[in-house]
């Protein structure tokens, strides 16, 4: 997390704030994520993440300090991070797949055993 200023004029999507209201996230052109601390005002983007230009998508707050959001690879494959905006350092970072992926993974290593 570097701390930066968003550009004026630029729209901020996807708000969601901690429950004690004590950081806000949301994101700008849906590929950069920053994180808002309220009490001094500063703001943080989240940067070094793969796939940069891929967008964030279900950011969410796990507690008051644990910041978790998706990034998809393909439309079938993404990571889901987790992020302690206090400490400001990467605490997971979980490939996942969805079910599509899945069954489509199961088939063809099936198709492959009976080859």
């Amino acid at each position: 997390m570097a701390e930066t200023s968003v550009e004026a004029g630029l729209k901020r999507e996807n708000h969601k704030a901690n429950r004690p209201q004590t950081y806000d996230a949301f994101t700008v052109t849906g590929a950069r994520l920053f994180v808002a601390e309220r009490k001094t005002g500063k703001i943080y983007e989240i940067q070094g993440l793969p796939l940069e230009w891929r967008p964030f998508s279900d950011l969410s707050w796990a507690d008051e300090e644990t910041l978790m959001f998706d990034r998809w690879s393909a439309p079938h494959y993404g990571v889901h991070y987790s992020i302690n905006v206090k400490s400001k350092r990467l605490m997971a970072a979980v490939p996942f797949p969805d079910q599509v992926y899945l069954k489509r993974q199961r088939q063809t290593r099936k198709d492959r055993v009976t080859k």
